[in-house]
This record gives structure tokens, sequence and C-alpha cells, in this order.
């Protein structure tokens, strides 16, 4: 089999470029690339043919960066330090997009001293989510992801 185009550099096939079976790496192609997967088989008596298989590689939802503000009666403002167990912080992705509908939000936290493992909660189609911490600092992410599974960085 062969790709047009070929495939970018570090690009992984696992099995081999001659295998039977294609199996290509995750986030090994450009995602928004079209590839046409050229399939040729030959038979002992050499006769030959080929099939051809168009591919368009998944784009992850876009939009602006997600926000992680104190919640206050000022919108203009965003103030990323609070009272510990009493502030309120809203997480946010406002305004993202992608033709894989719907999409879903993760958000996910990461408390300064703990084992350094980013806490996820469960997704939601809700594109914010508002929460109080204990105290210390923590990190806070967010992802988008469409309904084939890609998500924003």
């Amino acid at each position: 089999w062969s790709m047009d185009p070929n495939p970018p550099a570090g690009a992984s096939f696992p099995l081999g470029l001659s295998s039977v079976t294609l199996q290509v790496a995750p986030n090994s192609l450009s995602p928004g690339a079209s590839y046409t997967v050229r399939i040729q088989c030959t038979s002992p008596a050499g006769g030959s043919a080929s099939a051809y298989l168009s591919v368009e590689v998944n784009t992850p939802p876009s939009g602006p960066p997600c926000t992680a503000c104190l919640v206050s009666s000022s919108p203009s403002s965003c103030l990323k330090t609070g009272l510990a167990l009493v502030a309120k912080f809203e997480w946010s992705c406002p305004h993202y997009a992608d033709a894989d509908s719907p999409l879903t939000y993760r958000f996910g936290v990461l408390a300064s001293g703990g084992t350094g493992d980013i806490l996820w909660l469960s997704p939601s189609f809700a594109s914010s989510l508002v929460a109080g911490f204990p105290s210390g600092s923590v990190t806070l992410y967010a992802s988008v992801i469409d309904s084939l599974g890609a998500s924003s960085p």
C-alpha cells in the first residue's frame, strides 16, 4: 500500500509499510489533511489490481483560550486568587466550534503538593463550571472534545 501525499516525517506505522494491515499510530498524521491510500494486490499469476481510499484526518475543536476566573460582581475583571473554601472560580471555554458536534468539555485540577496527577472531572456538555478549592495553589486544566474524540490542546 502507499499514501499520497507521503505521510509527515515522524509518522509511525507499527506494522510497517508492506504489511497486509495498515495501522497508523495516534497523532502521526496532520489534522485537517487529506490522504489517499492506495492498496495494490498482486496474484501469484502476475495479475494486479488497485483500490483507493480517501481519508481526511479529524481536526480538534477550536476556540479562544479557556479561562478560570474568580466569580465576582465585576465581569470585566479576571481575578486568579481567592479565599480557600469560600471563593468560587469559573472555568469557561466559550465560543468553541467544530463540525463534529456535540462538543463535550473536561475540566481538571492539579493541586500543588499532591500526587502530580491531574484530577479530571467527568465530561459534560456544559462549556463552563463553577467550583471552590482548598487552600494552596492549584493549576486548572480544560479540554474540549468533538464527537469523534479529537480534543483541543
